[in-house]
């Protein structure tokens, strides 16, 4: 537990490196503050932002897998995706990496932190997702909210690190 968000240790020694990065580069840096977006009435849709000072981080970019049609995107919890310096992803389920591609969409051109097999499973997770939402939405006559070229674009920001990174 990082400051009451969940991580695992990957994840927070590369905070701490880039906290100390952040550090050496501005004076102050201000008191880290945590918002939780998602995983907080349910255990569904994880989702929390870490902030400090100019820099922020997400932690988790899941979907609420119980509503039929997605929350799309973080535009609805009133933050810019292209505000957000890296995302750091936990594991592969849905309700923890689902929202990525609408993150990719909505302008986040940041890294995506994750181990070599959470990114491998994800891009399965992702892609799997996406042909269900274009089954979905065809049958209903909407557009599809994102397709196999999103989770393409999505899985091009990965950036993998090793399991207990030093």
């Amino acid at each position: 537990m990082v400051w009451g968000v969940p991580v695992h240790v990957f994840t927070f020694r590369v905070i701490v490196y880039d906290v100390t990065m952040i550090n050496s580069e501005s004076a102050v840096i201000g008191q880290p503050s945590v918002r939780f977006l998602g995983g907080t009435e349910s255990i569904l849709g994880s989702m929390y932002l870490l902030e400090f000072g100019h820099h922020r981080f997400l932690f988790d970019c899941g979907r609420e897998i119980n509503s039929r049609f997605p929350r799309t995107g973080l535009r609805s919890f009133g933050i810019d995706p292209s505000s957000i310096d890296a995302v750091f992803l936990s594991h592969s389920h849905v309700d923890h990496c689902g929202n990525l591609p609408y993150l990719i969409q909505e302008g986040f051109v940041g890294p995506i932190y994750s181990t070599h097999a959470t990114r491998d499973l994800t891009e399965v997770v992702l892609l799997d997702s996406a042909r269900i939402h274009e089954n979905e939405f065809a049958r209903s006559g909407r557009s599809s909210g994102f397709d196999s070229a999103d989770v393409e674009d999505t899985m091009d920001q990965f950036v993998t690190i090793e399991y207990d990174y030093d």
